[in-house]
This record gives structure tokens, sequence and C-alpha cells, in this order.
């Protein structure tokens, strides 16, 4: 098998920081569809605006794509580590609030009014495990979202 030059350049580092933007990318896909189609089906009263959460999605894979570019080109150092620190944190913050406004739709389509914290819970954690919650979360999404957009 012949790879294309491109591959052939890249080191284990590479292939590894490649595959985990895409696995995030993948995920950060799968919480932004869940959360955005609950908050469409849901009543007025139950919505909430999805645009923070669109904004952690995507500043969640800048962070996962950016922090990897700058330690392989050299810039990231001593002097730039508290920012890197700060730009992770954040992130960290925002990935808990996609996967809980997602949580929180999701759980208030399948309950119909507004949820409490107990009530979100265990669809939070099942989202937070990704791979592994997928196949716990499938019929809940099924029930809730219907069954064209769950598979």
């Amino acid at each position: 098998m012949v790879l294309p030059p491109v591959l052939m350049a890249m080191g284990l580092f590479d292939f590894v920081v490649v595959g985990l933007v895409l696995f995030f990318a993948i995920y950060a896909a799968w919480v932004g569809r869940i959360g955005i189609e609950a908050n469409k089906r849901l009543g007025v009263a139950l919505r909430k605006s999805p645009n923070l959460m669109l904004f952690g999605l995507c500043y969640g894979l800048f962070c996962m794509a950016a922090v990897p570019l700058l330690i392989l080109s050299g810039v990231a150092g001593p002097r730039t580590l508290p920012a890197a620190f700060i730009l992770q944190l954040t992130a960290m913050g925002l990935m808990v609030y996609c996967l809980w406004y997602a949580s929180r739709q999701l759980t208030a389509l399948r309950m119909g009014a507004q949820p409490e914290a107990n009530d979100i819970k265990t669809v939070l954690v099942w989202m937070w495990l990704f791979p592994i919650g997928v196949w716990f979360l499938q019929p809940i999404v099924r029930e809730a979202l219907g069954r064209r957009l769950a598979d």
C-alpha cells in the first residue's frame, strides 16, 4: 500500500492529534444535533437559545486543534503555558455547558415540562461517556426525537 507523501511525512504524534480532533468533531456534532433538534421540538416556553452551546462546541474544537499546533510549531513554552491553561479550562467549562444544554433539552422534550437537575443527570452522564453512552442513549433519542433522526 502506497501512502500519499503528506501522510508519510506525518509522525505518530500528528496522527494522534488528527484522530483526536476528528473524534471531538464527531462528538461535538452529535451533542449539537441532539441539543438543537430537541430545542426545535420544544414548546416556546421551554426553548433556550442554542447560541452559547454552538459557541462552546466551536471553541472546544478550536482549542483541540490550536493547542497541539502550538506545541508542534514550537511556540508553546513556559511563557505560553498559563494562556494555554486558561484556553483549555474555558473550553472544558463550555463543554460541560454544552452537555448540560443538550441533556436538559432532551429531558425537557421527553418530560414535556421544565426538568429538575436530578432528572437531567442520567442523560448528562451518558453524553459525557460518549462512545459507550451512545448505546444507552440511543433508545432515549429514538423515543424523543424519532427514529429518522436517531438512525
